[in-house]
């Protein structure tokens, strides 16, 4: 078992599962982000260039990004590049939660299409057809809108308390069912910030992304009150024996 994934105990999972709020806002995670690139713009700049450029592997990098910021803060060494690949080290937990997602999402994908254009075709024939594919399409965005909030902590449970991939969608969920405000607001203001990128000719992603990325961590770390000084993980194994 990976040393980080003591950091976070299941017990604590747990508190925020029965009803504690998050200790932050979507604001205050996505201003200590924006801290984050300009005490570093050379490192922010470069991960956003990886993440734009091989982006398929972005929920491991992510998991590495944060075992990154995590070991800067004990005072280990300092965040590098290198430390989005150390994701890697979760790999089979990682990939089973992105299968485990992919695979609810085209399954309700292909079940809104099945319904929706079925009943357009018997009402309206073959525009029935088009306008129920065209229905259930729109509906899939709120659908896929709704899930990426609920497992908006998927990756840091993965990272930091060693939990499988399914067992990481359950959890993150029902976080977020209790904490619904402040995760909606951070994906609200990510997703605004994103756009603001991509108007920049898409150049401005390369910024945006590590800013939401390093907020992703800090709403995390703070929003569970985790103790990322050097004594904080040792703090945790003794609270696990």
């Amino acid at each position: 078992m990976s040393e980080y994934h003591n950091v976070v105990s299941r017990d604590k999972i747990q508190e925020y599962i029965n009803g504690r709020p998050l200790a932050t806002t979507g604001g205050a995670a996505l201003k200590k982000g924006w801290e984050y690139v300009q005490k570093d713009w050379g490192n922010a700049i470069i991960t956003g260039l990886i993440f734009y450029f091989i982006g398929i592997i972005g929920p491991w990098m992510m998991s590495g990004m944060f075992m990154g910021l995590y070991d800067e803060e004990q005072g280990k060494k300092k965040f590098e590049m290198n430390d989005l690949f150390r994701g890697f080290d979760n790999g089979h937990s990682i990939l089973m939660y992105f299968l485990i997602l992919m695979g609810l999402l085209f399954a309700i994908l292909f079940g809104m299409f099945i319904v929706f254009g079925g009943i357009g075709a018997v009402i309206g024939g073959e525009d029935g057809f088009a306008l129920g594919f065209a229905l259930a399409y729109f509906l899939f965005f709120f659908v896929a809108i709704i899930l990426t909030i609920l497992h908006a902590f998927s990756i840091h449970l993965i990272t930091f308390s060693g939990v499988s991939g399914w067992e990481s969608i359950k959890l993150s969920a029902g976080i977020v069912k209790n904490n619904i405000g402040t995760v909606l607001g951070f994906t609200i203001l990510s997703f605004l910030i994103n756009m603001l990128g991509v108007m920049l000719c898409f150049v401005g992603v390369i910024v945006t992304v590590p800013i939401i990325y390093f907020a992703s961590y800090y709403l995390f770390r703070d929003g569970l009150e985790i103790d990322t000084s050097p004594d904080g993980l040792d703090a945790a194994i003794e609270h696990l024996v």
